[in-house]
């Protein structure tokens, strides 16, 4: 049984002495130019006792620490690993002023079973997107930035989730994935057949609430595939792939909806969804006795939903400067559900109903 523990350990100014250590380019958008970048990081893994050290000098914001924990997780779950026999270090680039959001966990989750598993990477491709409790490569923004940052670095390929759009790049292959054991035979040529499963009795009870709310929004339609596959895999018990068909549906409708707007109509809806993310971050900021691990995890979520929301609305107001109104439409049809999503996480906070052992949510 994983505790998770064990796994919560983050630790300022750390320095790292393993030689071990595999070298990765994380992609992500600097905050301040709003060009995309890549960051350098060491991720190293030695024998240990269950604890990940992240160096947070440069800051390193609590949504990228939650996500190296996660990452860590999955990795040792895909790969029947138990992680409390080892320690895992990730050091980032100095030279950056801070490192925030979760658009890194997808890559570090690779680096940490190359080396639980042996396997060598590939130094001429890099990848976004988060990672999500049972392996699955959640979405991102920023993502022409960032494949542009990795073109101009010199790399080769640049993977991104399935559920984003790939942009029109010439010069460097993008492929997509929807799960980590794809991308994790992109970077190695490794195929990993069998993997360790999660137990999801706890984490469905918490995905069957999200898909609750987000299938209440939309009307059965067995000709629309994303909405039939949501209702199918609801009726399966599969909560999370019905969430995502949900979520992934009720975006697709916005921007439609969003493209028959004058520009008027999109600049209102624009303020709309900026209302709804202020008053989302006012009820997360304010939330209250936070006094188990399962409310911190779900607390966190919605914190990287928001985040993820906030980077959306960025690409809107570029869009609409620019009169892009398909990019502006892309962008904040993907906020206004992303928000969605951090209500459902959100209402799972402090609800006395969901009162959770962790080491029953991560055993295996």
């Amino acid at each position: 049984m994983l505790s998770m523990r064990k796994l919560i350990m983050i630790v300022a100014l750390l320095v790292l002495t393993s030689s071990y250590a595999v070298q990765v380019y994380l992609p992500a958008v600097n905050m301040r130019s709003g060009n995309g970048t890549l960051i350098m990081a060491d991720i190293s893994v030695t024998q240990g006792n269950g604890s990940i050290f992240v160096d947070v000098n440069p800051l390193v914001e609590p949504s990228t620490q939650v996500s190296v924990r996660e990452a860590a997780f999955v990795a040792c779950s895909e790969l029947n690993v138990d992680c409390s026999d080892y320690d895992i270090y990730v050091k980032f680039d100095k030279s950056q002023y801070a490192v925030a959001g979760p658009s890194a966990g997808a890559m570090i989750t690779v680096a940490i079973m190359s080396q639980l598993h042996g396997d060598a990477l590939r130094t001429d491709g890099v990848m976004t997107g988060t990672i999500n409790l049972d392996g699955s490569v959640g979405p991102v923004g920023g993502i022409e930035s960032k494949v542009y940052a990795a073109k101009q670095a010199g790399m080769r390929f640049f993977i991104i989730p399935e559920i984003n759009t790939a942009p029109n790049i010439t010069g460097i292959e993008i492929y997509t994935v929807g799960d980590i054991v794809s991308a994790y035979k992109y970077f190695t040529g490794v195929d990993l057949s069998t993997h360790c499963a999660l137990n999801y009795s706890v984490f469905n009870t918490v995905m069957q609430k999200s898909a609750d709310y987000l299938l209440s929004n939309l009307t059965y339609n067995e000709t629309d595939e994303k909405i039939f596959n949501a209702f199918k895999e609801y009726n399966l018990s599969h909560y999370y792939s019905a969430s995502s068909y949900a979520v992934s549906a009720m975006i697709l409708d916005k921007q439609n909806k969003c493209m028959n707007y004058t520009w008027d109509e999109v600049v209102k809806y624009k303020s709309k969804v900026v209302e709804d993310y202020f008053k989302l971050k006012h009820d997360l900021d304010s939330v209250s006795g936070v006094d188990s691990l399962t409310d911190f995890e779900i607390l966190a979520i919605a914190y990287d939903r928001l985040y993820e929301a906030d980077e959306m609305i960025k690409e809107a107001s570029k869009a609409i400067n620019a009169l892009n109104k398909s990019a502006a439409c892309e962008s904040l049809g993907y906020a206004d559900v992303r928000l969605m999503t951090v209500y459902t996480w959100y209402s799972m906070v402090n609800r006395g109903n969901l009162s959770f052992d962790e080491d029953e949510l991560y055993s295996s």
